[in-house]
């Protein structure tokens, strides 16, 4: 039987020879068909190429056939009195889910030979896989696996991934989700918008609307309270430049919609979302502060809800962050896994136990302000 074959890829020029197969591939695995895509792979990595980062692929294959592909970075920072080498998910942490690109029947071969070969090349302080769901296969097997060979493995739990299931109706959805008290102020709050002028909402899928409203986009987010505290996805150049060649490439395979509400022909709330046949991830927003009193968040998203039932969406994925104002729509959850592995060296196990004690610092921190809001 022919044995599986592992090659290390570094440059742009061998990530894009496998643009044929990678979609194949992914169609196969349990990786996101966004997060995981070649596009956002690609982009990525144009885009952190003048970074501290060494990003490189591990693709796996068999009579050259391509079986996996393990995307990962390289970066060396400074904790303490160590320089510590890490290994990180490539496309983290725009990517809200990460995974291993393989075919689920090398899923064990595939994953041993990548512990072993980290283990015997030995050029790590820290293995940081970030973003996996809770539910991967791949996550049980490479816990299983990392400690079988040695490897300290610490399992982080991280922010919870609240969805929205739509079963019935879009009204059955407003009784059921809403309480009567916020149907009839999001009513009175339109009311008044719409007597200031137009109501318009759009839900845009065409690549060309999009491309030619994300600079609006970029400028309402600007505006909006990310703006001062650069945390929007278009905070800086090199994350709009990022963005803006990630959704063009990503509209190109109708897998972007932009839900629109304006007023008077000026935009006052975007979700921008990926699309995914009856899936839709809800991944940034930003409304107009000056227009606050109105709520126009939340009479987007309930349009936005209302698009997806007449679209036939089954789930809408509001993906990482389990924040007040995605609890209010989604009743579901799933969670994501961070998974640190450290090599049973005297400076790996220094870090294990340093690392574990700041997740525990943290957990305590977070009870005692549970706690305190309580009393």
């Amino acid at each position: 039987m022919s044995k599986l074959t592992v090659e290390t890829i570094r440059d742009i020029a061998g990530l894009e020879k496998l643009k044929t197969c990678w979609d194949e591939l992914l169609a196969t695995s349990e990786a996101d068909p966004v997060f995981g895509s070649y596009e956002w792979t690609r982009i990525w990595w144009q885009s952190h190429s003048a970074d501290n980062v060494d990003p490189f692929l591990l693709v796996f294959t068999l009579n050259k056939t391509v079986k996996g592909i393990i995307g990962l970075y390289h970066t060396r920072a400074q904790q303490g009195p160590f320089t510590v080498h890490t290994i990180k998910s490539l496309g983290v942490p725009a990517a809200d889910y990460y995974n291993f690109i393989i075919a689920d029947e090398f899923k064990v071969e595939i994953i041993n030979q990548f512990v072993e070969n980290q283990i015997t090349q030995g050029d790590f302080d820290a293995i940081a896989l970030r973003h996996i769901k809770s539910s991967s296969g791949n996550l049980a097997e490479l816990v299983r696996i990392s400690k079988k060979n040695g490897l300290i493995a610490v399992i982080e739990q991280t922010e919870p991934c609240p969805y929205i299931r739509l079963e019935k109706t879009f009204e059955d959805y407003r009784q059921k989700q809403l309480n009567s008290r916020s149907r009839n102020m999001y009513s009175r709050k339109y009311k008044k918008l719409l007597a200031l002028g137009e109501i318009r909402f759009e839900m845009v899928t065409d690549k060309a609307a999009i491309i030619k409203v994300l600079p609006e986009m970029a400028a309402l987010e600007d505006k909006s309270w990310k703006g001062p505290r650069q945390v929007g996805i278009f905070a800086s150049p090199e994350k709009r430049d990022f963005y803006f060649k990630v959704t063009e490439a990503l509209a190109e395979k109708e897998q972007v919609a932009l839900h629109l509400l304006w007023h008077n022909a000026r935009l006052l709330c975007y979700y921008f979302c990926f699309l995914l046949d009856d899936r839709l991830y809800f991944y940034n927003t930003a409304f107009d502060p000056e227009y606050s009193r109105f709520s126009p968040g939340s009479l987007s998203f309930l349009d936005l809800i209302k698009c997806c039932h007449e679209r036939r969406i089954i789930i809408i994925d509001m993906l990482r962050g389990g924040h007040d104002y995605k609890s209010g729509w989604a009743a579901q959850c799933t969670e994501n896994i961070n998974l640190h592995l450290f090599p049973p060296t005297i400076k790996g196990r220094i870090l294990a136990l340093l690392f574990e004690l700041r997740l525990n610092l943290r957990k305590l921190k977070r009870k005692f302000i549970g706690k305190k809001h309580e009393n």
